[in-house]
């Protein structure tokens, strides 16, 4: 997931530190023999009162414990 440029709410986002100007706001990964979940939705409660939103990391949660499969395999980014 990650945010839209193109939308003039997150268009004018300064530096911009990715020439491709993509910016994750959540992921997963394996690290070692673990896992990884990353969620960033704000620093205030309303996203967080979004079911979606609940849900998401209630699944990123699962992950990272090994209790929900999801497909981890790393990006291949094309330089």
């Amino acid at each position: 997931m990650s945010l839209d440029l193109s939308d003039p709410a997150t268009a004018g986002v300064t530096p911009l530190h990715r020439a491709d100007r993509d910016f994750a706001v959540s992921w997963v990964k394996r690290y070692g023999k673990g896992r990884v979940f990353y969620g960033m939705f704000g620093h205030i409660g309303g996203p967080f009162q979004i079911p979606a939103v609940l849900q998401h990391y209630l699944d990123g949660i699962q992950y990272a414990l090994g209790d929900l499969e999801a497909d981890d395999t790393p990006k291949v980014v094309k330089k």
